[in-house]
């Protein structure tokens, strides 16, 4: 509520005090009207008092509710960002992997990274890392003809992971197709 409508609903219940006390003080009894203005201040009165007093409850109640709903706004605004830390610490540690595996020339290991990575991103719906490992993906798929070999079950988790990823970046679903076609084409051991 306003600063200003609360000033007016305070100089509305003010005057209409200020006016029955005045009422009760000019003529508090009229023989002519056969009844004692006491009894209608004193109910007036109350009235007031009862409204008051359910404007109070009606407040309390609602400033209960709004802190409710901050504490809850600010609760997921916290687990969200300590989500987008711990996934942008897991993908530096994964980048770093990958990294290593890359020279060690350990495709396996190197597709497994990039489905972890996968992973991590469709969780925070970051489309910038799902297409860096996209790209690198994309690399491995071309290259695996040559001395690149993967084996199956890596192949599989990487499919996995794409298909998470397939509402974020339409750029997975051409790969997963290559990937399913790999598998499909390789052996069972």
């Amino acid at each position: 509520m306003k600063v200003k409508d609360s000033l007016s609903y305070s100089a509305l219940i003010v005057s209409i005090i200020i006016s029955i006390t005045s009422l009760a003080i000019v003529s508090p009894r009229n023989k002519n009207l056969d009844f004692d203005y006491i009894g209608v201040i004193i109910g007036l009165l109350s009235l007031i008092v009862t409204i008051l007093i359910g404007w109070q409850i009606y407040s309390t109640i609602n400033i209960r509710n709004l802190i409710s709903k901050e504490v809850q706004d600010n609760l997921k605004s916290f687990e969200q960002d300590s989500l987008q830390a711990i996934a942008n610490s897991q993908y530096v540690l994964i980048m770093r992997e990958y990294q290593i595996n890359k020279v060690l020339g350990d495709y396996n290991k190197i597709v497994f990274n990039m489905s972890t990575a996968l992973y991590i991103s469709s969780l925070i719906g970051n489309i910038e890392k799902i297409k860096f490992c996209i790209n690198i993906l994309n690399e491995i798929v071309e290259n695996r003809d040559g001395d690149i070999f993967v084996e199956k079950e890596y192949w599989n988790d990487l499919a996995n992971s794409l298909y998470r990823c397939t509402s974020f970046c339409p750029e997975t679903i051409e790969l997963l197709k290559r990937i399913n076609h790999i598998i499909y084409n390789l052996p069972n051991k």
